[in-house]
C-alpha cells in the first residue's frame, strides 16, 4: 500500500532539524524521488512509500533513536499546517487532543493515533525500517506532543504519564528532562495518560474564527484523500485503527456501507479477498509484537484472532518461514 498519500509536512520539519544538525538530506529526497521544491509547500502530499524510502535511506545518515528527544523539542507535532493551526486555536486541551488524533491519523496513515479520555495512544503501522527508527519516531511523538501542549497551555507543568511498548535505550535523566517523570517501559502499547484535571485546560491561542477555518481546510483534505482510497484500503485501515483482527466479512460491511455480497464482488474486482486482506493485516501486527517482548505468544495469538498458540504459530511460519520465538530472539 505504498501508493496512499501522506501529509509531508512533519516530515518537513524533521528534516529542518537534520539540516540544523549539519546532516545532508540531499541524497534521501534523491532515493525517495522526493521534489525539494514541492515538499515545502503547504499542504504537500507525497506517497507513503516516498517516506518509507526516506526513512530507510536516512537510517544510513543519522541515529534518530539517539537524537529523538531533542529533534521532538523541535518538532512540535501539532503546531504545522492546518491540523497544528486547527488544534492551537482550539478551545481546550481536550479539544486540540481530538483533532490531533483524528487528522494526524488520517493524513499519516502508518501512523495511527487515537485518543480517548485523556489517553493519548499511537501505533506506527510500518514494517519496512529499522527497529531503532520506529523507536526513534515513538520516542520522538511522544516528546513532541508533551512540547507542544507545554507551548500551547504556557504551562510548564503539563505533562502526562508516558508508556512505552520497548525499553529504554539512553540515560533515564533524558526521560526525565522531556517528560517530567520516568516513562513506564516494556508495556504492552505506547502511549501518553494525561491527568484530566488538564483537559479542560484553556489554550492560550483559543480563536473561535481561524478553529473553524483550520477544521474545514482539514476536513477537505480528508474528504479528497478518501476519494483516491481504493476499496482494499479502507478494508484494511478497519483492522488497522481498531486493532481487532477478529472482524468478520459482515462487520466490514457495515461498516462500509454495503451487504457483505456486494463488498466481496467489490474486492474481487480489486483482484483481492476479505479473507487475504485481513491476513496481510495480521501479518504485518505480528511482525510488530514480534519486537515487543512484554507480550507472550499467547498474549499475541489472542489479540491477532487465533484460538491458541500452535495455529499463530502456524500462520507465522507460513508468513515468515520463520517460528514467532526464533524471530522474537533474532530481534531482541
Amino acid at each position: 500500500m505504498g501508493n496512499e498519500e501522506v501529509l509531508f509536512s512533519y516530515f518537513a520539519v524533521l528534516l529542518d532539524l537534520l539540516e540544523d544538525d549539519g546532516i545532508n538530506v540531499s541524497d534521501a529526497l534523491l532515493a525517495s524521488d522526493l521534489d525539494r521544491r514541492k515538499i515545502v509547500t503547504t499542504g504537500c502530499m507525497v506517497k507513503k512509500g516516498q517516506i518509507i524510502s526516506m526513512l530507510k535511506a536516512l537510517e544510513l545518515k543519522t541515529d534518530l533513536l539517539g537524537k529523538s528527544l531533542e529533534w521532538g523539542r523541535g518538532i512540535k507535532i501539532i503546531t504545522h499546517g492546518d491540523v497544528g493551526l486547527a488544534a492551537m486555536t482550539a478551545k481546550t486541551v481536550d479539544d486540540a487532543l481530538k483533532i490531533a488524533a483524528k487528522y494526524i491519523s488520517a493524513l499519516i496513515p502508518f501512523f495511527n493515533v487515537d485518543y480517548q479520555d485523556g489517553i493519548l495512544i499511537a501505533i506506527l503501522d510500518v514494517q519496512d525500517i529499522g527497529e531503532n527508527t520506529r523507536m526513534g519516531l515513538i520516542e520522538l511523538w511522544a516528546c513532541a506532543i508533551t512540547e507542544s501542549f507545554k507551548y500551547l497551555t504556557g504551562n510548564q507543568k503539563l505533562q502526562g504519564s508516558v508508556e512505552f511498548s520497548f525499553g529504554p535505550n539512553k540515560p533515564i535523566k533524558e526521560y526525565v528532562s522531556c517528560f517530567g517523570s520516568t516513562p513506564t517501559f516494556d508495556k504492552d502499547m505506547n502511549r501518553i495518560v494525561f491527568d484530566k484535571k488538564w483537559l479542560d485546560y484553556e489554550l492560550q491561542l483559543f480563536e473561535l474564527t481561524s478553529h473553524e477555518s483550520a477544521v474545514y481546510r482539514c476536513e477537505d483534505s480528508l474528504e479528497r484523500l478518501e476519494a483516491k482510497k481504493e476499496l482494499p484500503q479502507m478494508v484494511a485501515e478497519l483492522f488497522i485503527h481498531s486493532q481487532d483482527y477478529s472482524i468478520d466479512l459482515e462487520y466490514a460491511a457495515n461498516k462500509l456501507y454495503m451487504s457483505p455480497r456486494t463488498l466481496a464482488r467489490k474486492l474481487d474486482v480489486f483482484g483481492a479477498s476479505f479473507r487475504e486482506i485481513r491476513d496481510q493485516s495480521r501479518k504485518e501486527a505480528a511482525i510488530l509484537f514480534m519486537g515487543n517482548k512484554s507480550k507472550s505468544l499467547a498474549q499475541v495469538a489472542d489479540v491477532l484472532g487465533f484460538s491458541d498458540v500452535s495455529n499463530f504459530s502456524k500462520s507465522f511460519k507460513k508468513w515468515t518461514g520463520d517460528t514467532p520465538s526464533s524471530y522474537r530472539r533474532k530481534l531482541l
